[in-house]
């Protein structure tokens, strides 16, 4: 089991199948920020904001692998989206782009952003070996990255690099002074990216990724470095962040009085703001490998109620899997069930699992019988109805079309398992139809539901 399944898959696989079937209806946002980056004269840097879990790093993923593939041979099923996506992009087959993502928040337990960056970008550029007729500034890299690492952090340089300072020439005592350092520094990064691109690219761009998240000494440090030492005509940064969030980081570096927003103008020429999904799309796509269409409907309608990030849907879509995939028939679509308590069962888990996971205190309220305000507030919303009408009704209110005592029904059936006992007259409608309910409420079903939801029930499956 993969406690980390419903973190989002960056791979080809997935980012092909992605694009292909615009799962997240985003292909358009493609196309325009890959025709952006495609006229851009000279470097830069373009902030991509978007709040936390809106699926900035599955975007620009996306980017970078159509790119990728775009600079290769590509299929039919590709050259088909590009051809009918609004723009077109037909023409970035064979591009001379070069790509490089690297991840701010992975990085950040060090306390040199220069070096784990410049580190990365060897490595990923072929690593020591391919650069050896250009030993001279490599030399020079590693000379002054060994300058700015010792004294400030942990690291340990001759294991990172493997020998590579002894391939340089490099010892202990061969060291810049800080004035060199800078002044080495910015001919010699300038040389490795001329290096990387002469001859081979138009453009190199450097996806940063979840600076957000970094510690802010990290976060800002790395900002400035972007900006000093790998300002280059032939660079692209994109910079994926929540840049409210990444005002605080400014904050807490400079001081409260310092103004975050402003300080970025200095080191950002664009900002885009990464546009809202269509949840229930999504939602759509995440649950298509449930046997029940019914409680999609359920989920969906839970998830856009507490309008969840896409990042916390693919969570609770992993828990509802978890939790009640045993309650559903899995040898086809349908909402035929062993037992009538699997109906009740399969109403109320998406319902519980969604306010659990909104919130400790109202699922505590939810629970003890207390509140039943989202339940009212659900009902009002048509599928959500439609869905309480396949589960709770009985096969008699069905065809008779009693379809108005639902509403009575769900919230007899709320306060019986969660309270003990319904505070309200019943009806003569809502009495003839629990006659023929095959329900026995009793302090063990709610027991059952929140050992389900909580997911120590014989219920749950944990190799989805």
């Amino acid at each position: 089991m993969d406690i980390q399944k419903y973190s989002s898959d960056f791979s080809d696989e997935s980012l092909r199948r992605g694009y292909i079937n615009n799962i997240l209806e985003r292909n358009s946002y493609i196309h325009n920020f890959i025709l952006m980056l495609l006229n851009i004269e000279k470097g830069g840097v373009i902030a991509i904001d978007g709040e936390w879990g809106s699926g900035k790093t599955y975007f620009v993923h996306q980017v970078k692998w159509l790119l990728d593939t775009a600079s290769e041979n590509i299929d039919g099923d590709i050259k088909t989206v590009l051809n009918s996506t609004s723009p077109k992009l037909d023409n970035i087959i064979g591009h001379k782009y070069k790509l490089f993502y690297y991840d701010a928040w992975k990085h950040d337990k060090s306390n040199n952003p220069f070096f784990t960056l410049l580190r990365s970008m060897i490595l990923t550029f072929g690593g020591i070996d391919y650069f050896k007729k250009e030993i001279g500034f490599i030399k020079s890299l590693l000379k002054g990255a060994s300058h700015i690492v010792k004294g400030v952090t942990p690291i340990d340089v001759e294991s990172i690099f493997k020998g590579t300072k002894t391939l340089c020439g490099i010892n202990d005592e061969d060291q810049f002074s800080e004035l060199e350092f800078i002044e080495q520094m910015d001919v010699q990064v300038n040389s490795f990216l001329d290096y990387i691109c002469e001859g081979q690219y138009e453009k190199l761009v450097i996806f940063i990724d979840e600076l957000d998240r970094c510690k802010p000494s990290f976060a800002v440090e790395l900002l400035e470095i972007i900006k000093h030492y790998f300002n280059h005509d032939k660079v692209i940064f994109v910079l994926s962040t929540n840049l409210k969030e990444f005002q605080h980081c400014i904050k807490q570096y400079y001081g409260e009085g310092f103004d975050g927003w402003k300080y970025l103008d200095r080191f950002i020429d664009i900002r885009l703001t990464l546009p809202i999904i269509t949840v229930e799309e999504y939602c759509k796509y995440l649950w298509n490998n449930l046997s029940n269409d019914r409680i999609d409907d359920l989920a969906i309608c839970c998830a856009k109620h507490f309008n969840l990030t896409l990042r916390e849907i693919e969570r609770y879509n992993y828990l509802i899997k978890i939790s009640i995939q045993k309650a559903i028939e899995k040898r086809h679509k349908s909402n035929a069930f062993k037992d009538e308590y699997q109906y009740l069962y399969a109403f109320w888990i998406p319902v519980i699992l969604a306010i659990k996971f909104h919130s400790s205190e109202e699922y505590h309220e939810f629970i003890s019988g207390n509140n039943n305000s989202l339940i009212k507030l659900l009902m009002q919303v048509d599928k959500f109805k439609n869905s309480a009408i396949a589960f709770l009704l009985n096969d008699n209110d069905k065809s008779n079309g009693n379809h108005v005592i639902i509403q009575e029904k769900v919230e007899y059936y709320y306060e019986l398992i969660f309270r003990g006992y319904y505070s309200k007259g019943v009806t003569s409608e809502l009495r003839e139809s629990i006659k023929l309910d095959d329900f026995r409420i009793d302090s063990g079903v709610k027991q059952n539901l929140i050992n389900i939801v909580n997911l120590f029930s014989t219920w749950s499956v944990y190799d989805v």
